[in-house]
């Protein structure tokens, strides 16, 4: 898998491509999404840091983080 080192808190439409899985060697901070999932983080397998979130009252699902594993 491909190595994102840092935090991740936007940029997150583009941050997966093709079939490749990704590790996050950071945190991802979920703040003020304005769409319903977060799908385009599909390819996501492992977080290092925390994965927190707020202030989003548009975001219905977290299936996008299907992939993720402990």
């Amino acid at each position: 898998p491909d190595i994102y080192t840092g935090d991740l808190s936007s940029g997150m439409s583009n941050f997966c491509t093709g079939d490749s899985s990704r590790i996050i060697d950071g945190s991802v901070t979920l703040n003020y999404v304005f769409q319903e999932d977060v799908d385009a983080l599909y390819c996501v397998t492992r977080i290092t840091g925390d994965l927190t979130g707020y202030f989003n009252m548009y975001l219905t699902n977290v299936d996008g983080f299907s992939s993720l594993t402990c």
